[in-house]
Formats: structure tokens, sequence, C-alpha cells
């Protein structure tokens, strides 16, 4: 039971990532933000380190098998780099 809390705590960590990337070019009051530089990507960017972190706590605390957080981890430094890249442009 203990191991699928945690995967629902992770689950829940992942899902809210996405949703922060899907949600990425729409103000707060749903209008659409036209240029990428209106975007907070340093927010993002620093969200997404948070979540790397979280995800390397979780592994090195046992709380996460480590097949899940290698995926997990490779997900979000996909997501990181694309970010800096968007950032950058």
């Amino acid at each position: 039971m203990h191991s699928d809390t945690n995967k629902l705590y992770t689950m829940n960590k992942l899902i809210i990532m996405v949703g922060m990337l899907s949600s990425l070019n729409y103000q707060q009051d749903g209008t659409r933000v036209d240029t990428i530089e209106k975007a907070s990507w340093n927010y993002l960017i620093g969200n997404i380190q948070d979540m790397k972190e979280w995800m390397e706590q979780d592994l090195n605390n046992g709380e996460i098998d480590s097949a899940y957080a290698e995926y997990y981890i490779n997900y979000l430094d996909e997501s990181e780099d694309l970010a800096i890249y968007l950032n950058t442009k």
C-alpha cells in the first residue's frame, strides 16, 4: 500500500508539470498570449528543476522504483531543455 501511495504522489507531481506546460500560452483569465516572451520561462524552468530534485530525493529515499524515477527524470530533463531553448529564442 505504501508503494501505491508513493506512485500516486509522484504522478501528482507530474500532472502538475503537464498542467503548467499546457497552460503556458494562456494568461490567468484564459486570454491567449501571443508572444513567447510574455511567458514566465524562468519560473517554469525553476519548477521543472524543483520537480527533478523531488524525484531524485524520492529515489534516494526509496519512495519510488528506480525504473520509474529514471523515466520521470528523463522526461523532466527533456522538458527543462525545451523550456530553456524556447526561453532563448
